[in-house]
């Protein structure tokens, strides 16, 4: 069985939510190496906090909320930004 909750002892800014923080930095020095980007945008839905702390600790900060229409009705988004790869993430 598999679980999705924080493993014991694992606190703080350090822990890596199972390599899903070094998964999005390593997208981002693709996309930086390979195309030349140098600033990066994403949108996440509002009710998924360990997406939006994944991307937080990716370098990612809220810089907009909107409602969008998707499955049928508005629901709320956050747009999130960065700037260039100066780090590990």
């Amino acid at each position: 069985m598999y679980s999705l909750t924080r493993p014991a002892g694992a606190s703080g800014c350090g822990f890596d939510y199972w390599g899903l923080v070094s998964f999005v930095g390593a997208c981002l020095r693709f996309a930086a190496v390979t195309l030349g980007a140098q600033s990066y945008t994403l949108a996440v839905a509002a009710f998924n906090q360990r997406a939006i702390t994944v991307y937080e600790r990716a370098g990612f900060r809220e810089v907009e909320r909107f409602e969008h229409f998707t499955n049928g009705g508005f629901h709320a988004f956050i747009r999130m930004a960065r700037g260039p790869i100066n780090g590990p993430c």
